[in-house]
């Protein structure tokens, strides 16, 4: 029980096509003026690495809600023409998008953009002291199933709100693998040693697709559809998987996904039905991007500085952190995957909202009246029995009608 994932991961590579922000009957390329790869060539390094698009996206396309002028224009470099679709959440899989907003800033933010929030993304506002980060840890943790129990570490005053995706997975497959089947096996590394990994065994008449060529190898397993979902994982081995990445862009990935061939729709071989035999081998590991870097390398600046124009949410907001985490679990029954994008806003000018204290005099009570300059003490007194209403109302009434 998760909370918001389609998740992209290569690395005996895997790629769900719900990454594209669309359904999988829709496998068009979409139209953005960055690819969602961009990512994957900054930070990887030769080790497993795993990041959601579809929250990152979501993070953004919630804060370009609020952007103006050349920061909108410099954040739609990235983030133009992002499709938000509205998925089902289920027991399994589940996204949700929270503002978190400090009560000292509370009367700041535009009441038009949290409405805009609450519609379009149907997100959660959350009011908090901003004293320490659990509430905010707790939501995270709520709605990644446990998953991903932690996103901030420390809080500070200055702190405007912090803007939450989560999104996750725990989906079985069509056709699970049997872990009587599952054996060491030998997998190869990038730098040509080898090692037994523990491997997975299974052969497909339906649930799955294939696409083979000079350079890569690909297939294609279905997860049990949930809600109005249909997920797929999609395993991209390349001959050599560095050049692979330095080179990757969504025409190439598309490519693939547009020319998988159901296993379930090849003729028969000599009347013998054709099978497809699967090994692959399990993995489970976290990963954090390093998001702010890579938006900077990117083109994004004007955004974390405080020449931004976020003043569609409040004024004299910037972006001081942009954070993101993802894992995943991919076993015999299924997959299990979560991720988190939190983008924290704080203010460069922007005073906060002033504390109240709160005085109620509704006991008798003394009183002085005295010269501020002599400190001379004019008069003492003592209420014990204020005016009556009853005596007082209707003469205010008559008031009130003359003026108005």
């Amino acid at each position: 029980m998760f909370k918001k994932l389609l998740i992209l991961t290569l690395s005996i590579s895997l790629l769900l096509t719900g990454c594209n922000i669309k359904k999988k009957e829709n496998k068009e390329e979409k139209n953005t003026s960055t690819s969602i790869y961009e990512y994957l060539k900054l930070e990887f390094d030769n080790e497993n690495i795993i990041y959601s698009p579809l929250s990152i996206e979501t993070a953004f396309s919630m804060l370009n809600e609020g952007a103006q002028g050349e920061t909108k224009e410099e954040l739609n470099k990235l983030f133009s023409n992002v499709k938000i679709n509205k998925y089902e959440n289920t027991e399994n899989l589940s996204l949700a998008n929270t503002l978190f907003i400090n009560n000292n800033y509370k009367s700041n933010i535009k009441s038009g953009y949290i409405e805009k929030l609450k519609e379009k993304y149907n997100a959660e506002i959350n009011y908090d002291d901003f004293e320490n980060p659990d509430n905010i840890n707790n939501w995270v943790n709520k709605n990644t199933l446990g998953l991903i129990n932690k996103i901030i570490d420390n809080l500070n005053p200055s702190m405007v709100g912090i803007l939450i995706n989560a999104l996750a997975i725990d989906i079985g497959w069509m056709k699970p693998f049997e872990t009587y089947s599952t054996s060491g096996k030998e997998f190869t590394l990038i730098d040509g040693s080898s090692y037994l990994a523990t491997t997975m065994y299974n052969t497909y008449e339906n649930y799955a697709s294939y696409y083979i060529d000079d350079n890569i190898t690909a297939v294609s397993l279905d997860l049990k559809k949930e809600g109005n979902s249909e997920l797929e994982f999609v395993a991209i081995m390349p001959n050599d998987i560095t050049k692979y990445v330095e080179n990757i862009n969504e025409e190439e990935v598309n490519k693939i996904l547009n020319n998988l061939t159901k296993i379930s729709s090849r003729e028969k071989v000599n009347g013998n039905t054709v099978k497809l035999r699967l090994s692959i081998p399990r993995f489970k590991y976290d990963y954090s991007l390093k998001l702010k870097e890579d938006l900077q390398n990117l083109g994004i600046e004007k955004s974390f500085t405080s020449d931004a124009d976020f003043s569609g949410i409040a004024k004299d907001l910037y972006i001081s952190d942009v954070l993101h985490k993802a894992n995943i679990d991919f076993t015999e029954k299924g997959i299990k995957a979560a991720a988190v994008t939190a983008l924290v806003l704080e203010t460069s000018s922007m005073k906060p909202i002033s504390e109240y204290i709160d005085i109620d005099i509704n006991k008798p009570f003394m009183y002085v009246i005295r010269d501020k300059k002599t400190n001379d003490i004019w008069f003492i007194g003592v209420v014990v029995k204020p005016n009556s209403w009853s005596d007082d109302e209707n003469w205010y009434k008559q008031q009130y009608e003359m003026e108005y």
